[in-house]
């Protein structure tokens, strides 16, 4: 249950913070395979399977994301790189903007 909990928050996040809306029309699709049909089938499996859900699954990936979160702050610190030299790994986490 940690993948289902984790993969609708990356769903989201994705959609919110990620996703530049400016992008060509195979951009979306491209997106929309990558992450809305994951959470779809996410949903269908748990509908059908009948695996329980807890609140608590959600604990893990809230825990998981806190340590990323705490590692991408050390390593913007650090002077660490995106993969292209930009200074940040993410656009929407760069820190010498946003601080």
């Amino acid at each position: 249950n940690i993948s289902a909990s984790t993969s609708v928050f990356v769903t989201v996040v994705h959609w919110i913070l990620v996703r530049d809306h400016n992008h060509q029309s195979i951009d979306l699709v491209i997106d929309i395979n990558k992450c809305v049909l994951n959470v779809v089938f996410l949903f269908v499996e748990l509908i059908f399977s009948g695996v329980p859900v807890r609140i608590l699954h959600c604990l893990y990936p809230m825990i998981w994301a806190a340590l990323y979160f705490v590692l991408i702050v050390i390593y913007w610190a650090i002077g660490g790189t995106g993969y292209s030299g930009e200074p940040w790994v993410y656009v929407f986490i760069d820190y010498d903007k946003n601080w």
